[in-house]
């Protein structure tokens, strides 16, 4: 039976056979693969290659959510008994981003290697390379559905996994304090848009005076699928008083970055709120640039047609060079069409 709050889906809805509910899910791959309703369903699918294959499906819901609003998340799991790959991993991911000592990620369902599967859960801090903090399994069988649920309660913050109501394995990570403040991804992508849909992104930032870095930011960027973006934000080091709020585009292709436009706003004090604004006008591609409600700048793009095509995002970020903190802090943020 469905719950009584929260997300459901059984797939059985024929409206969505070959495809998914884009209400509830959005699917996300860095290779190849199809993901389809088929027969009541959820089907993953990875073609025969040499390389590592990721597929997903992931909640169309708020991206970013605390660690209180993770709650339960429950799914059925099979794999097909004719998977010939080195290695397989199908389950529930939570996972965090942009903190500073590294990202987290907790898994909860199957892994299956050629001549045998196993129902797992993991968690470690992937983005330090450390080892996990559980990595703890029980024998699972091919061709058999099992019924997976992480569980996140928040205190102390523990994270616990659970097969047909058998306990794998808890735990309390060994970074929780920061895991308690973290926003934690239930997808692996933001929701993209098309061009014109997005006319504005808004965000209140502050940047903490105990910065201990050569080059530290808090932003909000409106990036896009052709590798650019216009971002706005406060950035800082250890070395100067003040930080500073600037606008810019910029692109990261070929592995070659490139600044095209920049502009900066006043040097402010750290420990202080400041609003920044980019608006996009849907027809020219025109980005106005606001801080504290002043507009300190404006870019046309050369090429407009390519972006005409484009998916869009907007994203928080905090940036973080050489150093060992960076704290910045996001409130009242908006993201609207053009007004």
């Amino acid at each position: 039976p469905a719950p009584a709050a929260g997300l459901y889906d059984d797939f059985a809805d024929p409206a969505f056979d070959g495809t998914w509910n884009p209400a509830l899910w959005e699917a996300d791959s860095d290779k190849p693969c199809q993901v389809e309703q088929q027969e009541g369903v959820i089907r993953f699918e990875a073609p025969a290659q040499s390389e590592t294959t990721s597929c997903a499906l992931a909640l169309n819901q708020p991206s970013l959510v605390s660690a209180e609003q993770l709650g339960t998340i429950e799914a059925r799991l099979q794999i097909a008994d004719d998977f010939n790959g080195e290695q397989v991993n199908l389950g529930i991911g939570l996972g965090t981003e942009d903190l500073p000592e590294g990202d987290w990620f907790a898994f909860c369902g199957l892994t299956a290697h050629p001549d045998e599967a196993e129902a797992y859960f993991e968690m470690a801090n992937y983005g330090a390379g450390s080892a996990p903090d559980i990595s703890q399994g029980v024998p699972a069988a091919f061709d058999r559905w099992y019924t997976f649920r992480l569980e996140v309660t928040p205190d102390p913050l523990t994270f616990a996994c659970f097969v047909e109501d058998t306990h794998i394995g808890s735990v309390t990570p060994t970074d929780a304090p920061a895991l308690s403040q973290a926003r934690f991804h239930r997808a692996l992508d933001y929701e993209e848009v098309e061009f014109g849909q997005i006319g504005f992104v808004e965000a209140r930032l502050k940047l903490d005076s105990d910065i201990s870095a050569k080059q530290g930011a808090v932003s909000v960027l409106l990036t896009n699928s052709l590798d650019s973006w216009a971002g706005c934000g406060l950035a800082g080091n250890a070395d100067i008083d003040q930080a500073q709020l600037s606008c810019n585009v910029a692109s990261f292709r070929n592995e070659v970055f490139a600044e095209v436009y920049r502009a900066d706003g006043p040097a402010v004090d750290y420990d202080t709120w400041h609003t920044v604004r980019i608006e996009m006008n849907p027809e020219s591609g025109e980005l106005t640039f606001f801080a504290d409600d002043q507009p300190i700048g404006t870019h046309t793009p050369e090429e407009i047609e390519p972006l005409k095509t484009a998916q869009f995002n907007a994203e928080l970020q905090l940036y973080l060079e050489d150093g060992s903190l960076v704290t910045g802090y996001f409130d009242d943020i908006q993201i609207g069409p053009a007004q």
